[in-house]
């Protein structure tokens, strides 16, 4: 899976940026994205061709996300999405 640029949607009534998430920290994938006036996040992914042969046939998508005491109020915490084959 890839993060791409989100495509601000054409309704949307201002109060978008446009932001990247993990800029100059190599250890992070960059993370495109928007935030709205209320701090609400939007991301926008891609799937390899094996990940939606995996979810075609029962896979799940899994979203891990880093959530700690020291974490709030801080910036966006990290997250991870995988494909969860089918049990």
């Amino acid at each position: 899976m890839n993060p791409i640029h989100p495509d601000i949607p054409t309704d949307a009534k201002g109060g978008l940026k446009k932001i990247t998430f993990g800029r100059g920290q190599p250890e992070y994938i960059e993370l495109p994205a928007f935030v709205d006036g209320q701090g609400t996040i939007t991301t926008e992914w891609e799937f390899t061709a094996e990940e939606l042969e995996v979810i075609l046939n029962g896979g799940k998508l899994r979203l891990t996300q880093l959530y700690t005491p020291i974490h709030q109020g801080i910036p966006y915490s990290p997250v991870r999405m995988e494909i969860i084959p089918p049990r």
